[in-house]
């Protein structure tokens, strides 16, 4: 497909757009930055589709809809394509209130049903693993930065673009509170302890000395503010030597400081209000990961041994055909064997979909296996479903051994 140029008036329009999301919504860096792509390629798609000449205000429901799946066949996962639909649907509630359009048509539209997964998290051996890659060099003030950087987010909970945003003023080490702005510009106050307050003290006095005085709490040498991305990089690296982690980002650190409150005994309400959560419904995610420790801890008890392997939680969804219930039984016997090898899997995640691009290994078998703190996946492609799933299996068996030798 070639590229499609936008007209001068949907480039007008968008930009119109954005500017009321930045003045009259007061939307966070982060939302323009997410939205704009996202307004872009739906109106692009719409060229395509439509005509030449299609404006935002006709308004067409299988429009949007068609646009949903073209991002679908993109392999774009169901958390993307819903955040793009959250932009579409934010730019017609805006037309409609200019009076642009008459009928909202991404009013009762919803996106892919989101596949939720367990969040992976840290012991607080893995995190002294992770810090143990970090130069302890006082005077190296790259070193001391990632450390602190780290240590904040599985201290506090805080999300990497409020790492990133965090301003020197917002850090009180004489109350041992960090004023925060998270998401949609909500305020919220985290304590911290002790250990927290001595590693900002002494952070600050080197910054002060290395870099100078700055409104952003963590800077570059050039004393320049850290982006998401920055925060980012310094956890990935940091984390990089933690075996079997499905993912190596701040939300980790994140995971894991939720994870640990809610061990200790914290109320689940109290834990979203650290969060900075807007429904508890989130944060009650960290319940069912509290859940598989404790039931992992149970099969320590002799009446808790069997001979019998577990059964396995198996969620299956086809897309682009109805999988059929031999498929089906196919799958979940084959995922059953796998609690031979380990018996704390508690739910596996199967996504099987055709790719009529490809003849010959068209068939795409996709399973991800629940785990306490992390979770193992494969995908593999073949001539037919039972093939891709059997080579999945074995993938994971693979990864189930490597596993249990790295413990």
């Amino acid at each position: 497909m070639d590229h499609i140029i936008l007209t001068e008036e949907l480039q007008q329009t968008l930009e119109a757009f954005m500017e009321y999301l930045r003045l009259e919504r007061n939307a966070s860096p982060l939302t323009l930055t997410t939205y704009r792509p996202a307004i872009t390629s739906y109106m692009e798609c719409a060229l395509e589709l439509a005509s030449d000449e299609w404006q935002p205000s006709d308004a067409d429901r299988d429009l949007v809809r068609n646009w949903i799946m073209k991002q679908m066949d993109d392999e774009l996962t169901s958390a993307t394509v819903n955040k793009n639909l959250s932009a579409v649907k934010s730019f017609y509630k805006y037309l409609q209130l200019r009076g642009l359009i008459d009928n909202n048509p991404t009013r009762y539209l919803r996106g892919p049903k989101r596949e939720h997964t367990l969040p992976s998290f840290l012991t607080q051996a893995q995190v002294e693993e992770a810090l143990e890659t970090i130069s302890t060099d006082p005077e190296d003030f790259l070193a001391v930065r990632n450390r602190l950087i780290i240590e904040t987010i599985y201290q506090t909970g805080l999300r990497r673009a409020e790492v990133a945003s965090l301003e020197t003023q917002q850090v009180d080490l004489a109350a041992m509170s960090l004023r925060v702005v998270g998401k949609g510009r909500k305020e919220r106050i985290i304590p911290f302890g002790e250990t927290l307050k001595e590693q900002m003290r002494k952070y600050l006095t080197l910054k002060e000395r290395k870099v100078g005085q700055s409104r952003y709490f963590f800077v570059t040498l050039k004393c320049r503010p850290l982006s998401g991305a920055d925060v980012y990089q310094v956890v990935h690296k940091a984390l990089d030597v933690v075996p079997g982690l499905p993912r190596r980002g701040a939300h980790t650190l994140r995971h894991s400081f939720a994870t640990e409150m809610l061990n200790a005994g914290a109320p689940i309400t109290s834990i979203k209000e650290l969060l900075g959560h807007s429904n508890l419904e989130t944060t009650t995610r960290y319940t069912h990961t509290s859940f598989e420790q404790l039931k992992q801890l149970y099969h320590a008890h002799p009446r808790a041994q069997s001979s019998v392997s577990p059964m396995i939680n198996v969620h299956i969804q086809s897309l682009q055909f109805d999988a059929s219930e031999a498929l089906q039984e196919f799958a979940k016997k084959k995922i059953d064997r796998l609690a031979r090898f380990d018996d704390t899997i508690s739910k596996a995640e199967v996504t099987l979909r055709l790719d009529k691009s490809n003849a010959t290994q068209g068939k795409i078998a996709a399973i991800r296996l629940i785990v306490p703190g992390y979770d193992h996946y494969a995908e593999k492609g073949a001539a037919s479903f039972e093939e891709a799933i059997d080579e999945a299996i074995d993938a994971l068996k693979r990864q189930i051994d490597r596993a249990k030798a790295n413990k």
